[in-house]
This record gives structure tokens, C-alpha cells and sequence, in this order.
């Protein structure tokens, strides 16, 4: 189909007016098709088509395809426009989500139209998601700043489609989202807007930068789900047989930050405030006159480049307050809005901001400390470039922080991996007075070193300023070490862009550099490593061939049941056959029901022998949205060697535990196979929590055999035994694993150790040998897939399980495979079959792992 579109579109260009530049001049807007216009673009293909006027440029995505799995025909790229000069690109995607996150319309792109009348230009696509019919227009007016949307959605099917959520979804390309009563922050799930404090008529949100503002306004939302770098307002909506809905919007493009002129524009009639900004006698400028609700939550911001200022506002009765880079806030004024009138309202009170200047050191070497901190007190800017919400040590000088605040007092936290290694210093009621400077040294006690007992952790799924991300290469790196983790890692959505600059400043640090990248096609999103170029994500078959090939010895699935791998393939969404042969599967930021199902459905596949391991990841994006880097984390025993390559193998062979505070240092290792002792199964537990033990639990075979409580200490060496009988008692593959909670709530999980009776005890990893092999895989109907896994003994043992298809495909790819290990890596495919029973299984993996209350 493809193909048959660039011919289509290849002919069009031959012969319209429209191609490469071409306008019709009374309409003073534009269509080009080609390469994107917008300076730093990723629209490149010579068959996607820019909207343009003298206000905006937006690109579609034809030849290009969008991030994440985003189907081709979506916005790519979009700027203001600023006296005739395309300003810098803003957007990552603009998109119509038929069902939620990862539910696009596949857009039927040998129906796709664009032309231009007396009044603007135009393009139509039409799409399809399952019996939905999709037909979206998007008209760019001469003479105007937006861009106007509408979606008509038709069920052509004969069932009725429940409970969609259904919207436009915003993400920007750099800047910060904001909505209005609820600001700038995280929440994912779609919410009603009055539960996030949305006024009811606020149908509009943001996204913005010093440099400018893109607004959406969307008459039809009535549900938000949102983060820093990205908003979807939605609505949910049960669409009958043969019944059509129809959703409108406008993208508004303004090159300044001015958040009120989209309420403006949203509301129609609005009212008018004026007056001036002042610091002591003296005009500040540029300013940010901000409009609160009665909440206390901010409405909208307008931007005046001049000491005098106008702001228009929708009726109605707000607090205002003046602010100004270097600056305090004003003191807030209450005003009225009146449709056609205008308020006055002069600031005078500015106040000049002062400084904190932190040199942080571990209290038993005196050496420097990265850092996170974490003022609390003062007033909190509620435009994200006119402070910072949290700090971090400089990249050019490690242990050292520079903290602007306006004056006010505080309560300064610096933590260093905090919660994990040591408690965070909290320094109490700091007063910040204008224009003032102090300057303190803070020095954080380490309480446990996981290098002493061979283990080197990692946040195995983090972000850096690519796409959606919001983290410079620099600040990723020291957010890293500032968590007390020893390797840096990164992983951008289908970008390895930033990985030499990352190496780079990893060397700063002394840490040695995982270069990853999360492949995101719209089912499933991956992270192999160490790769250092980009990976197929057509098919599974392609995607996982293709890492393998591009030198990845791991391969994980990333939040397997939030829009992943594992989801897609139990719903039956994959395009083309299941492949089995990765790694790993991820715990991903923080803990939700969709991890008590991961947990739930490896444990059926350990009892069956089929050996995927627990990997962890932050999946931080913005490191200034909250300090999330490194939760949760992997530990792996590596000894004394501390390299990727043995991070790797440690990961893809087990021998890690995954946390998000204790730490759990157990011989035998993780993924390890070990014999009964005189019918005991014997564990050793080195155990640490800076916030303190809670309580152990051990897991065997998918269900808890024995509980500790403990009474808070920070250390507790113990040796546990278990009656082997117990543990063989039950069907398939005997194992072990444990958790362990501390007195926050915080959990960590091991790998399970494999209990074997025909084989002598096995606990420690022997030097690790690679070999390269070729692996070839056929899956045709009610075939065998079969993997093997060495284990250090003469004999090899060979999982395998049967799995049904309706296709048939051959899979030849180079693997490394290992020599000389306790246990292998390799996992057979896990047959649908297991899922018997994952519902009553979810039910106990609840209550085990959840955080204890």
C-alpha cells in the first residue's frame, strides 16, 4: 500500500500547483510537499506535506514515519511563524487516538487529499481502528493563528464500541504542557476534569516555552490524562451501531509564552486587565502576570515584553501575580473580569532572588556527591523555565549546586541516593532573603556500598532530551550518579542520538556507559542493549531478529502489560507471529497493577521451566518533574567486573535483583540452580533498608512458604531453611525467590534460584565464554519452538513448550549464546495456555508484592 501512496503522491507532485512551495497567493497560505521547513524537523521524506501560512507551519508525517508507533499521516513537526521566520520545532506528534494511548486510526493513506480554496488550505485522511471509520481535516485559515481540527468517527460495525477513549494527543518536541486549575504535572489515567480542580469550561491546554505557546482547545474533553511533556484531552465515549461523532478542535501557535490568549480565544468574550510591573521603584521586564483560581491553582499566564502590561481573561474572579526571571513574585491582588471592560492592577513588590550555594561531600571520604535538591517552602513558579522545582549538582562540577529561590524560608533536602544507599540531609528553615548568598556544606553518610558485595545497580530504562524526553545528555548522567547508581544508561525512543555525548560525560563520572534504545512500535516497546544504531520495529519477528544482529546481548520487554509486548500478544494485535526470543521483562517506574500481572505470568513460566528474567527502570523522562531517576533499579553480581558486557550477562542469566530501596544480597545467587542439603533448601540473606526492614517474604513455585517481620533495623544477616519437600512438592520446575519490604513501603524482588535434585549445587557464576551460533525458528501451525540453555554440566537441558499459529515463518538470526554459566538465557515461547489461572494468580501476586501499607 505503501508503495502504491508514493506513486500516487509522486504523480500528484508532477503535476500541482501545490508541490514544493507552491501557494495559491490570495489565500496568503500554503501547501509543500517535501522535506519539512520547520529548523530541526524530523519530517525529511520527499513525500510529506507542510501547512504553512504567515502564523504557523505544521508537517505530516507521509514518508516519514511518526514516534512511537504513531501510524504516517500525522502532525511530525509544527512552529510558529514570526515575521515571515519559522521558529524552532515544538511537537513530537499531533495524532487522534480512537481508544487511548497506542490505539490510532491506521490512516487508509490512498484516500489522503489536499488543496486550497479562497479562504486557506486543507488535507484529509481517512482511517481505520478495528470497524471505527476515521476521517480527520485539518484547515489552516489564511489569516489566522490555528489550526482547525475535526474528527468524525463512524462504527461501521454491527456491535456497539464501549468505552472509548477517544481524543487528540499532544507531545511536544521540547517545553512543558500545562492545564489550566491543575498546572503542570503528571497523571496518567484519564480523569474527570473537576477531580484534577479543571474549571468546567476550561475546554483547553498547553504547551509552552520562553519562545512560545501551542494551545489546544477541545470543546469535547471532558477527561485529562497528561504529563510534563505531554496532554491528551479526552473524553469516553460508547459509539452505536452506524452512529457517527464528531470532534472538533483548534491548535492555536503564538510566538510567546501567553497561556491567557488561548483562554481567550477559548472563551470567546473576555474582559481586560492592565498596569505595570515594578521591583522597588524600578520597571521589571520581560513580565508574567499570572491569573489563579480561588483553589490556589493557576488559571493562565500572559507575557508583556514591556514593563506595562494588558492581559484578556474570560469572566470571572482571580487573584493576580506578577513574575519576572531573577525575581520573587509580587504580592497577589484579587480582581474582577467583567466581558468588555477593563481592570487595573499595578505590581510594585517584586523582590531581586537569592542564592544557595551547597558543596556536597560523603561524610567518611570527603569525596564530592552528585545530588538532587529538593527545596520545600517559598512559592513555586508556576512557569517551569522561570525556576527550577528541583536542582542538581553541576555537570561541570561535581558536588557542587547553585540554587536560585525567591526569598522566602525553606526546608532544603539533598538527597543522594536516598532511600537506597543513605537517608537524604534535610536542612531546615533556610532563609532566603534578596539578593543574598549562602553557602553550606552537606555531608551524607553512606550506609551500605552493594560494590562490596559484588553488585553494581543500573536504572535500565531512562530518558534524555529526545522525543518526549526533557533530560540534556549532561544532567541525565549526573541524575544518575546522584542516585547512587554505577552505571549510566540510556534509552530514547528510536534514537541513539545523544549516546556519544552521554559516554562522554559518563567519563566524568567514572561510570561506565550502557548505550541502549527503546524501539516503540504501537505494540510493544523494547530495550536492547548495548546497541548503538537504530532497530527494525515492523514485526516482532523483525524488531527482535534485528537487535540480536545489531550486537544487543539482552533484550527486554518493556512494561509488558501497559501498552506492551505481552498485552498485544494476549489481545492477538501483533503484526505477524509472536517471537520468543528475548530476555527479560521490565518492572517499570512505579509499581502498579499492570507489574502484579508481570510477576503473575513469570512465575507461571518459571514452573514451566521458561527462564525470562526481572529487569527494572525508571522510565524517567523529565528529571526536574521529580526525582524518580533509579526507582526502581537492577542490581547485578558482577564481582570485579564492573563492564557492560558482564552487566549483561548478569542480567540475561538472573543473577540480579530488582529494587526500590532494600537491597538483598543472597547466596546462592539469583538464577542460580542449586540441589537440596540434607532435605533443606538453604538460603543466606545479607539484608539492608536505610528506611528499615519490614518484613520478608520467600515465594516458591508462585506462592509464599515462609514470612519474617522485622523491627526496623537497618542490617539483618540471616540464614533461611526451607523443607525441600515443600518446595518439590509441587508440578513443574521448582524455584525460590524472595522479597523483602522496608518500613516505607519500598520493595525488592529476586530472581528465582532453580532447585534442581539431579544436579550438584551450583551457586556462583563460573567465567562467562560467548560463542556465536545460528538459531533458526519455524512456526507453522501447532509446531514446536524449541530453545536451549546451557547449564554447567555435561548434560544440556532443553525447555520446550508448543505454541499454535495460523502462519507459518521462518526466523534465521546470529545469537550469542554462553558457555561455562550456572543457567542459560534463553526462554522458549511461552505458550497461551499459561494464561489458565493468571486471574487467581494476580489475586496472590497482590497481596506478596505490593507495597506494604
Amino acid at each position: 500500500m505503501w508503495a502504491l501512496l508514493l506513486l500516487v503522491l509522486a504523480a500528484l507532485s508532477a503535476v500541482s500547483p501545490l508541490t514544493a512551495a507552491a501557494s495559491s497567493p490570495e489565500t496568503g497560505a500554503k501547501i509543500i510537499v517535501g522535506p519539512t521547513p520547520i529548523p530541526e524537523g524530523e519530517a525529511n521524506g520527499e513525500h510529506d506535506i507542510t501547512l504553512m501560512n504567515q502564523y504557523l507551519a505544521v508537517t505530516f508525517g507521509i514518508s516519514t514515519s511518526p514516534p512511537w508507533g504513531v501510524p504516517r499521516g500525522f502532525i511530525v513537526d509544527a512552529a510558529p511563524v514570526e515575521n515571515g521566520e519559522i521558529l524552532q520545532d515544538t511537537l513530537a506528534q499531533f495524532s487522534f487516538l480512537a481508544n487511548g494511548w497506542g490505539r490510532w486510526p491506521k490512516i487508509d493513506l490512498e484516500s489522503i487529499e489536499y488543496g486550497s480554496n479562497e479562504t486557506g488550505v486543507w488535507l484529509r485522511e481517512v482511517g481505520y481502528w478495528e470497524t471505527l471509520k476515521v476521517e480527520i481535516t485539518f484547515y489552516l485559515p489564511s489569516d489566522k493563528p490555528y489550526l482547525v481540527i475535526t474528527a468524525e468517527v463512524t462504527n461501521t460495525g454491527d456491535k456497539a464500541l464501549e468505552n472509548l477513549v477517544q481524543g487528540f494527543a499532544m507531545s511536544l518536541e521540547r517545553g512543558w504542557t500545562f492545564s489550566p486549575g491543575f498546572g503542570t504535572g503528571k497523571h496518567y489515567k484519564p480523569t474527570p476534569l473537576a477531580e484534577l480542580g479543571i474549571p468546567e469550561d476550561a475546554k483547553w491546554v498547553v504547551g509552552y516555552h520562553k519562545d512560545y505557546t501551542i494551545g489546544l482547545i477541545a470543546p469535547y474533553y471532558t477527561h485529562l490524562s497528561t504529563s510534563t511533556s505531554w496532554v491528551d484531552p479526552l473524553t469516553i465515549a460508547t459509539i452505536q451501531p452506524g452512529e457517527t461523532r464528531v470532534y472538533t478542535a483548534k491548535l492555536v501557535f503564538l510566538p510567546e509564552p501567553n497561556s491567557c490568549a488561548v483562554a481567550a480565544e477559548a472563551a470567546g468574550e473576555t474582559g481586560t486587565v492592565a498596569g505595570t510591573v515594578a521591583a522597588g521603584g524600578e520597571p521589571v521586564a520581560p513580565a508574567y502576570i499570572v491569573a489563579f483560581l480561588s483553589t490556589g491553582k493557576p488559571f493562565c499566564w500572559g507575557y508583556s515584553e514591556k514593563p506595562e502590561y494588558t492581559i484578556a481573561l474570560p469572566s470571572g474572579s482571580y487573584a493576580l501575580q506578577a513574575w519576572a526571571e531573577g525575581y520573587g513574585p509580587s504580592s497577589k491582588h484579587s480582581v474582577t473580569v467583567e466581558v468588555g471592560a477593563e481592570a487595573r492592577v499595578d505590581f510594585t513588590d517584586l523582590k531581586p532572588s537569592g542564592k544557595l550555594i551547597l558543596h556536597i561531600r560523603d561524610a567518611d571520604t570527603g569525596r564530592p556527591l552528585d545530588a538532587a535538591v529538593l527545596p520545600e517552602g517559598g512559592e513555586k513558579p508556576p512557569l517551569m523555565f522561570l525556576g527550577s522545582r528541583i536542582f542538581y549538582t553541576l555537570p561541570e562540577k561535581q558536588g557542587e549546586a547553585i540554587v536560585e529561590l525567591a526569598p522566602g524560608v525553606y526546608n532544603i533536602t539533598v538527597n543522594h541516593a536516598g532511600g537506597f544507599l543513605a537517608k537524604p540531609v534535610v536542612l531546615t528553615n533556610v532563609e532566603v532573603k534578596p539578593g543574598e548568598t549562602i553557602e553550606k556544606t552537606v555531608e551524607v553518610k553512606i550506609l551500605v556500598d552493594p560494590n562490596q558485595y559484588g553488585y553494581y545497580c543500573a536504572d535500565l530504562h531512562h530518558h534524555s532530551d529526545i522525543a518526549d524526553g526533557r533530560t540534556p545528555p549532561p544532567y541525565l548522567v549526573v541524575a544518575q550518579s546522584a542516585a547512587g547508581l554505577d552505571f549510566a544508561f540510556v534509552s530514547d525512543h528510536d534514537s541513539v542520538a545523544n549516546q556519544a555525548e552521554i559516554a562522554k560525560w559518563a567519563e566524568t563520572r567514572g561510570m561506565p556507559f550502557i548505550p541502549s534504545i527503546e524501539v516503540s512500535p504501537g505494540w510493544g516497546h523494547f530495550n536492547p542493549y548495548p546497541v548503538t544504531r537504530t532497530i527494525n520495529k515492523d514485526t516482532p519477528e523483525s524488531l527482535i531478529e534485528d537487535a540480536w544482529e545489531a550486537g544487543a546481548l539482552v533484550i527486554r520487554v518493556n512494561h509488558p502489560f501497559r501498552g506492551g509486548y505481552w498485552e498485544s500478544w494476549l489481545d492477538d494485535k501483533l503484526p505477524g507471529i509472536y517471537n520468543p526470543f528475548y530476555t527479560n521483562v521490565e518492572i517499570n517506574g512505579r509499581w502498579d497493577k499492570t507489574d502484579n500481572q508481570t510477576v503473575t505470568l513469570l512465575w507461571k513460566m518459571w514452573s514451566n521451566n521458561i527462564r525470562y528474567y526481572l529487569t527494572a527502570g525508571s522510565d524517567t523522562h523529565d528529571i526536574w518533574s521529580g526525582f524518580t531517576t533509579g526507582s526502581p533499579r537492577v542490581c547485578a553480581y558482577l564481582g570485579r567486573t564492573a563492564t557492560v558486557e558482564a552487566f549483561a550477562m548478569a542480567e540475561r542469566h538472573g543473577h540480579t535483583f530488582i529494587t526500590y530501596g532494600p537491597m538483598v544480597f543472597m547466596y546462592p545467587l539469583p538464577g542460580s540452580t542449586i540441589a537440596p542439603e540434607d532435605g533443606k533448601i538453604v538460603l543466606e540473606l545479607d539484608l539492608w533498608a536505610v528506611n528499615g526492614l519490614k518484613k520478608l517474604v520467600v515465594v516458591a513455585n508462585g506462592k509464599p512458604v515462609k514470612q519474617i517481620q522485622f523491627n526496623g533495623e537497618q542490617h539483618r544477616e540471616l540464614a533461611l531453611e526451607l523443607p525441600a519437600e515443600e518446595v518439590l512438592a509441587t508440578p513443574g520446575q521448582p524455584w525460590v525467590q524472595v522479597i523483602v519490604y522496608d518500613t516505607a513501603g519500598k520493595l525488592a524482588m529476586t530472581n528465582p534460584v532453580w532447585i534442581d535434585t539431579t544436579v550438584k549445587s551450583l551457586a556462583m557464576p563460573e567465567t562467562v565464554e560467548t560463542t556465536t551460533v545460528t538459531v533458526t525458528t519455524t512456526l507453522v501451525k501447532t509446531d514446536t519452538v524449541t530453545h536451549t540453555a546451557t547449564v554447567t554440566q555435561p548434560v544440556t537441558k532443553t525447555a520446550t513448550t508448543t505454541v499454535t499459529t495460523t502462519e507459518t515463518s521462518t526466523i534465521t538470526s546470529e545469537k550469542i549464546v554462553e558457555k561455562k554459566v550456572t543457567v542459560g538465557g534463553g526462554a522458549a515461547t511461552a505458550a497461551p495456555a499459561l494464561i489458565l489461572g493468571v486471574v487467581i494468580g494476580a489475586a496472590i501476586a497482590y497481596l506478596m508484592v505490593r507495597r506494604a501499607s
